[in-house]
């Protein structure tokens, strides 16, 4: 990785952090391709079963894109090269993540946390996609996503007029599952890809898909990807383990 992004694995926890403190963490298009990378060089070695993504301090999750850079972009270099497809690749890895926003999430910044399978926030938080104001729009997944997980009334509220939503709201609408103080939302990030991990992996992998169905296609498309993973699954070792292990109460061994 680069100077701009840190990662380490801790236990089987792949910890990503944004590391631009004096530039409040803002992503460049290089940060969000090493963020996408480091998930797909995970996946590929099998080392992690889950990745928690963080920017450094309290102040800022990543506040929003690098405007210097933006300015030197074409049509064709947002085409071919823009945050989207990076994102996109992020938020289909079969690995769980965890977004773990202390402070302001902008933008990209914004744009990455939703990118994640689950945010979680600190009480001074702030989420928000401002661009329209700098005469773009967010193209990195805002308009879908937020949209998708919010509503497009809340989406086009917040889309529409730049204005940040707390972190309270967001936690209200379920943009946000939990808010814990800063000094404690590392580890309670953790903690979800450690419980994420003790569930079935092939089951978990599975459902990522049919969640991520639910967005993306009808609902009867959705269900038909529910029933064939779920029969599919019942042909597994990993079934029979965690039927077993119900019934003897005891934990299963995946």
């Amino acid at each position: 990785m680069s100077d701009d992004v840190a990662s380490e694995i801790l236990g089987r926890v792949g910890m990503i952090t944004i590391t631009r403190p004096d530039a409040l963490n803002a992503v460049t298009f290089a940060v969000v391709e090493r963020v996408a990378r480091q998930f797909e060089t995970w996946c590929s070695e099998g080392s992690v079963d889950g990745v928690v993504v963080s920017g450094t301090g309290d102040r800022a999750f990543a506040a929003g894109a690098d405007i210097a850079e933006l300015q030197g972009k074409s049509v064709a270099d947002m085409i071919d090269t823009g945050m989207q497809h990076w994102l996109t690749r992020i938020r289909e890895s079969p690995l769980p993540s965890v977004a773990a926003v202390s402070g302001f999430a902008f933008g990209g910044g914004c744009e990455l946390a939703l990118a994640c399978d689950i945010r979680l926030a600190t009480p001074t938080s702030k989420f928000g996609l401002p661009e329209l104001g700098l005469g773009i729009i967010p193209g990195a997944g805002g308009t879908q996503l937020l949209s998708r997980y919010a509503g497009i009334s809340v989406a086009s509220y917040h889309i529409l007029t730049g204005r940040p939503m707390s972190a309270e709201r967001a936690h209200q609408i379920g943009l946000v599952s939990e808010i814990h103080e800063a000094a404690a939302i590392r580890e309670a990030a953790i903690g979800l890809v450690e419980a994420m991990a003790a569930k079935g992996p092939l089951a978990l992998r599975l459902a990522k898909r049919a969640i991520r169905a639910s967005a993306d296609t009808s609902l009867a498309a959705g269900l038909e990807v529910e029933l064939l993973a779920q029969a599919a699954l019942f042909g597994t070792d990993e079934r029979a383990e965690g039927l077993a292990a119900f019934v003897e109460k005891r934990t299963p061994h995946f």
